[in-house]
């Protein structure tokens, strides 16, 4: 086991779990399973290796993406527009995670991003801020490692989970 977890008080048998759980199917459309199917993988492997902990994270934001446009039949609105539709609907609140993390803000150096979580009201409103902005750093090429990607992970599988599709037909993406 990476002795990086150690330090965070995660154990061999968290990283079993939470793989396990991410690949559960419940009532989440397959596509969107599709992406947490591969995060539980990376989680399962990043015991041992950290830095697979950030492509994990990656690849459940892009199942929670593909999610919410099953979710509002959107192709064609941006990511951040339908989190943040979600959260202002209160399709997603606080009430959906099962371990309400705080995110350490200091953990980001960018200012900005800084700024935005300070003055975010909910937990929710953080992530409505900060995941969109990741996703992009991600996808242009600029991304950090930090030790939260793990936690968020299974958040981004909570935010799913509280979407509604299971009989969803697949805008044109």
């Amino acid at each position: 086991m990476d002795v990086r977890w150690e330090y965070m008080g995660l154990t061999a048998a968290f990283f079993d779990t939470k793989a396990h759980w991410l690949d559960e199917a419940r009532e989440l459309h397959w596509r969107g399973l599709a992406f947490f199917r591969v995060a539980g993988k990376l989680v399962s492997l990043s015991r041992d290796d950290y830095e697979l902990s950030a492509v994990a994270f990656f690849q459940s934001v892009f199942g929670l993406e593909i999610t919410m446009r099953l979710h509002f039949a959107s192709a064609a609105e941006s990511f951040a527009n339908l989190f943040k539709l979600a959260v202002d609907e209160k399709i997603v609140t606080d009430a959906v995670f099962s371990d309400l993390r705080p995110i350490p803000v200091e953990t980001f150096f960018n200012n900005q991003i800084q700024a935005g979580l300070r003055e975010a009201k909910t937990h929710c409103d953080a992530l409505a801020f900060l995941i969109p902005r990741l996703r992009n750093q991600y996808v242009h090429g600029s991304h950090g490692i930090c030790p939260e990607y793990i936690f968020l992970t299974l958040q981004m599988r909570e935010l799913a989970d509280a979407l509604d599709t299971k009989n969803a037909r697949p805008p044109d993406c």
